[in-house]
C-alpha cells in the first residue's frame, strides 16, 4: 500500500473524532427537548447581540476620534484664515446694507436649498451655500464694523471648502466680534427673520466660554435660536494681530448627525435608544447618577432657543445593576448589562468615555434581538430529529471501521518514521555513515533509499568544499599583499572572484635589476572561472616571473615565451588574455604590451579626456607563433589616471540582464578625484551595487595607476 492511503486512513480516523463529539452533543440536546434548544438559541442570539453591540460602539469610538479630530483642525483653520483677514487693512469702505449680496462668490458651486418650516418664524427659507448673513444685534452701529465686513467679506469661499470637506451634519458656521459684528453661512432669503428679537451672540453660552477660556471649546446640547433644533456647537476664540480678543468662530452640528455613527441594524432599530452620556467624576460613590447629553429624541424638536435644555437622569427599574454600570463607566470600563428600561428588558450597551468624559450608550429591547428564536426551534427540532439519528448509526459504523484501520496501519507507518528521524540526528551531527533499513516496499522504503545515499554525498561535498577553500587561500596568497611605494605614481588594486577560485590575475614586480625604478604591473584574464581558471592562472603567473628575468624590459620577446608555455600546457578551449606594463619612475611614463586584453582607460588629468591605450596583440594561449608588439614609453602628465580591468566590469549584468558598461566606467572617472584607493573602490563598489544581491557571473579584477 502506497504511504499516501495509510495516511488517509490516518487522517480520516483524526478527523472522525470531533464528529462523533458533535454527533454525540445533539442526540443528547434532542433529548433534553424543546425547551433547552430554546434556551441555547436565546443565548447565542443574545452573546451576538452583545458582540455586534460592541462592535457598533467600537466603530462609534473610532468615528468620533476622527470627526472630533477633524472638526478640531478646520474650526481651527477657521480661525487663522480670520485672523488673516483681520490683520488686513480695507482698500474701500463697504457700501450699505441695503441691496447688497453681502460674500457673494461666484466660482462656488451653488448648492442652494429649500428648508421646511419653522424657520425663523417662516414657513420655509431657501439656503444658498455662495453668500453669507449680516447679523447685527440691538444697539451696533453699522458704520463701527463696516471695516470688519470688508475684511470678512471673501471668507464665503474658506466656509464652503470646510463645509465640504468636514462631517455631515453641519449646520451653521459664523464668526461673532466683539464689535456686535456677527456673519453666519450659509446664507438665507429670510435674512430679516432669522434671528429673533433680543438675540445676541455675544451673551451665548458658546460666545462666553471661547472667551473666558481663550481655546477651542466644545459644547452642547444647546437650542438654535433660528431653527429650534438642538445642536452641539464648537467655537475658537479669535485674535487682533496684537494678540487681544477680537471675538469667536463657531460651526454647529445636528444631534442626529453626531449620533449617526451608532448604527443599529434594521430589525433592531425599532424602540432602541441611542444617546451620548455622562457621570459625575466627583459624586460618591454610592449616589453615582448617570445624566443624558445627547438623544435621538431631539430630532427636529423645536424648542425656545433661551431656554437651556433640562438634562434628564437615566432611570430603569433595575437600581443595582444601574450604579454597578454607573460604577464602571466612571472608572471608564465599557461592557454590556441587562436592565429595565421603560417597561421592557433590554441589553445596555456602554463605551470608553471619549470627547470629555462623554459615553456613548446603546439601548435595545431584548424581545427585538430573540424574536427569531421560537420559530427557529421549532423548525430545527423538527428535521433535526430525523436526520442526527441517521447520521449518529453512519458515524458509529465509519468510526468502527476507521479505528480498525488505524491501530493495523500506525505501526507501520511510525517505525520506519522514527528510524529515520534517529538517523537524521545522526547526519545533521556530522556522521556521515548513518544508515536506515527500511522494507515497508511503499514510498517510506524509497526515502530510506535516498537518506542512505545522502551521507556519502555530502561527505564528498564537505571534503570538495574545504579542498576549494584551501585552493582560493592559496590562491588569495599569490596576489600581492601590498601595491608598490614610488615617488611618482599611486597605485592600487582588488580582485573579487565570483567563486572560491577564479581565473584573473594581478601582480607588480620589481624590476630593479632592469633598471632603476622600473616596476612591471601585470593583470590577466584566464577564459571561465573556478579551480581550472586558477591552476591555469598559477601557470601564467610561474611563466611570467620566470621569463621576465631574462627579457627585463623586452615585452615582445617576453610575450612570446609565455604565448609558448602556454600553447604547449594547455588545450585549444582555454585562452588567456594579458596585459604588462613597465612604469618608470624616473621620467614617470608607461611602456606596455597586450595580448588580447581589453584596452586600459587613460583619463587626462589637464583635460579631462578620456583615451583607450591600444592592445598590440592576440589572445594568449592559442597559436604558438603568434607575434606581440610593445608600445610605448608613454609619458603621463601630473595626476593622469590609468585603469586597467577585466571585462568583469564592463560586462557584469543587473537583475534585467543590463550591462554595466564602459561608458558608466568613465563617468566614474570623470567624477572621481582622489587617491588611486579612493578611485579603485569606487569601481568596485558601482559594480557591485549595480549587480545587487543577485551572484556575480565573473570575476573582477582593476588596476589603477594615478601620477603624482
Amino acid at each position: 500500500m502506497r504511504i499516501h492511503a495509510k495516511l488517509l486512513i490516518l487522517l480520516l480516523a483524526m478527523a472522525m473524532t470531533p464528529l462523533i463529539v458533535i454527533s454525540a452533543f445533539h442526540q443528547i440536546s434532542i433529548r433534553m427537548g424543546r425547551r433547552r434548544l430554546i434556551s441555547r438559541i436565546h443565548s447565542t442570539l443574545d452573546a451576538n447581540a452583545k458582540q455586534v453591540l460592541q462592535e457598533i460602539l467600537d466603530n462609534c469610538d473610532e468615528i468620533l476620534q476622527r470627526e472630533s479630530r477633524l472638526v478640531e483642525a478646520l474650526i481651527r483653520r477657521q480661525a487663522r484664515e480670520v485672523e488673516l483677514r483681520l490683520s488686513e487693512q480695507p482698500e474701500t469702505p463697504v457700501p450699505t446694507l441695503a441691496g447688497t449680496t453681502y460674500g457673494l462668490d461666484e466660482s462656488l458651486r451653488e448648492l442652494s436649498r429649500t428648508e421646511n418650516g419653522p424657520f425663523g418664524g417662516v414657513s420655509s427659507a431657501r439656503i444658498s451655500y455662495r453668500r453669507q448673513a449680516l447679523f447685527l444685534p440691538d444697539g451696533v452701529d453699522i458704520g463701527a464694523v463696516n471695516c470688519d465686513m470688508e475684511r470678512l467679506e471673501d471668507m464665503t469661499g474658506v466656509y464652503y471648502e470646510i463645509r465640504r470637506n468636514g462631517p455631515s451634519g453641519i449646520l451653521w458656521q459664523y464668526t461673532s466680534l466683539e464689535n456686535g459684528l456677527h456673519l453666519s453661512y450659509p446664507w438665507s432669503d429670510a435674512e430679516t427673520s432669522l434671528h429673533p428679537p433680543g438675540y445676541d451672540p455675544r451673551q451665548r453660552d458658546w460666545y462666553l466660554r471661547a472667551k473666558t477660556r481663550g481655546d477651542a471649546i466644545r459644547t452642547g446640547p444647546l437650542v438654535d435660536a433660528v431653527t429650534g433644533r438642538t445642536v452641539v456647537t464648537v467655537a475658537t476664540p479669535v485674535r487682533w494681530p496684537d494678540s487681544s480678543f477680537a471675538g469667536v468662530t463657531a460651526m454647529d452640528r445636528l444631534v442626529p448627525d453626531i449620533l449617526a455613527g451608532m448604527r443599529l441594524p434594521f430589525r433592531w432599530a425599532e424602540g432602541a435608544k441611542r444617546m451620548f452620556v455622562v457621570t459625575d467624576p466627583q459624586a460618591d460613590p454610592c449616589e453615582l447618577k448617570i445624566t443624558v447629553l445627547l438623544q435621538g429624541s431631539y430630532v427636529d424638536a423645536h424648542r425656545d432657543w433661551q431656554r437651556p435644555i433640562e438634562l434628564e437622569q437615566l432611570r430603569s427599574e433595575d437600581a443595582y445593576e444601574l450604579k454597578g454600570m454607573a460604577a464602571e463607566m466612571q472608572i471608564g470600563v465599557p461592557g454590556i448589562r441587562t436592565l429595565e428600561y421603560e417597561g421592557r428588558r433590554c441589553l445596555w450597551a456602554y463605551g470608553k468615555p471619549t470627547m470629555g468624559g462623554v459615553i456613548p450608550l446603546l439601548i435595545v429591547p431584548c424581545n427585538r434581538v430573540t424574536d427569531m428564536a421560537d420559530s427557529a426551534s421549532r423548525l430545527l427540532l423538527g428535521e433535526s430529529r430525523f436526520l442526527l439519528g441517521v447520521t449518529g448509526t453512519v458515524l458509529l459504523l465509519v468510526v468502527a471501521a476507521t479505528a480498525a484501520l488505524a491501530a493495523i496501519s500506525a505501526k507501520a507507518v511510525t517505525r520506519p518514521i522514527d528510524s529515520l528521524m534517529s538517523a537524521g540526528r545522526r547526519l545533521a551531527h556530522g556522521d556521515y555513515e548513518a544508515r536506515v533499513d527500511i522494507g515497508t516496499g511503499d514510498e517510506l522504503e524509497r526515502l530510506g533509499e535516498v537518506f542512505n545515499e545522502t551521507g556519502p554525498k555530502l561527505k564528498e561535498r564537505e571534503k570538495m568544499k574545504q579542498s576549494l577553500e584551501l585552493a582560493g587561500a592559496i590562491q588569495r596568497s599569490l596576489l600581492p599583499k601590498d601595491a608598490p611605494s614610488l615617488k611618482h605614481f599611486d597605485i592600487a588594486a582588488q580582485c573579487l572572484y565570483c567563486d572560491e577560485t577564479g581565473g584573473d590575475y594581478y601582480d607588480f614586480i620589481d624590476m630593479i635589476d632592469v633598471g632603476q625604478g622600473k616596476t612591471g604591473v601585470v593583470l590577466g584574464d584566464v577564459s571561465g572561472h573556478g579551480i581550472g581558471a586558477a591552476l591555469l592562472m598559477t601557470a601564467v603567473r610561474s611563466s611570467l616571473r620566470t621569463n621576465i628575468r631574462h627579457h627585463g624590459t623586452d615585452l615582445t620577446t617576453l610575450f612570446h615565451h609565455v604565448n609558448r608555455d602556454l600553447v604547449r600546457d594547455t588545450g585549444e578551449d582555454k585562452f588567456v588574455t594579458l596585459f604588462c606594463g613597465i612604469l618608470d619612475d624616473e621620467d614617470c611614463s608607461l611602456t606596455w604590451a597586450s595580448g588580447g586584453h581589453d584596452s586600459a582607460i587613460w583619463r587626462h588629468a589637464e583635460t579631462g579626456a578620456i583615451e583607450e591605450l591600444a592592445n598590440t596583440g592576440m589572445l594568449m594561449g592559442i597559436f604558438e607563433e603568434a607575434l606581440f608588439e610593445q608600445t610605448g614609453p608613454l609619458e603621463l602628465g601630473r595626476g593622469d589616471v590609468v585603469v586597467i580591468g577585466t571585462d568583469g566590469i564592463w560586462e557584469a549584468r543587473d537583475a534585467s540582464g543590463s550591462f554595466f558598461g564602459k561608458e558608466r566606467l568613465y563617468e566614474i572617472l570623470h567624477e572621481t578625484h582622489g587617491t588611486a584607493r579612493e578611485i579603485c573602490d569606487t569601481i568596485v563598489a558601482a559594480v557591485s551595487a549595480f549587480c545587487g544581491s543577485g551572484p556575480r557571473e565573473d570575476d573582477i579584477t582593476v588596476v589603477v595607476l594615478r601620477t603624482l
